[in-house]
């Protein structure tokens, strides 16, 4: 699985403090290997239509993707 970041997400992760960029690291991680583990919480977001997705990251931050092809 190859991830691509948008110039947004780079933006705000370097933003984002160091506890928070370790959770997400090790989010990803998981994600990687099974995108629907049950900790990553990974759910489709409304409108459905629009075909984005999320996964926890912890209880305040979520990241959001989409799938390409």
């Amino acid at each position: 699985m190859k991830i691509f970041y948008t110039i947004k997400f780079v933006s705000l992760y370097e933003n984002l403090s160091p506890i928070i960029k370790l959770k997400a690291e090790k989010q990803e991680r998981i994600f990687k290997e099974n995108i629907f583990y049950p900790s990553l919480n990974t759910e489709k977001l409304m409108p459905k239509k629009n075909n984005l997705w999320s996964f926890r990251v912890d209880e305040a931050y979520r990241i959001v993707f989409y799938f390409k092809g």
